[in-house]
């Protein structure tokens, strides 16, 4: 299973400290279907739910890394 590069404080701080220049896009992947965009005007957080039920559901199939 793919496991974060930052979680918690840390992925906030990363975020928070992130500039991006006008016409600059930065993303950061959540894990499964969670993204946020930062450009240097706003900021969008995209299905921020995360949960271990599809990690779980999809362990013994053909594609065990779908959730």
């Amino acid at each position: 299973m793919l496991q974060p590069k930052l979680q918690g404080q840390a992925l906030r701080e990363d975020i928070a400290k992130a500039k991006p220049n006008p016409g600059q896009l930065v993303v950061w992947w959540l894990g499964q279907s969670g993204y946020i965009f930062k450009t240097a005007s706003a900021l969008w957080v995209v299905d921020p739910y995360l949960s271990e039920h599809l990690t779980h559901k999809y362990a013994e199939t053909e594609n065990p890394t779908f959730g």
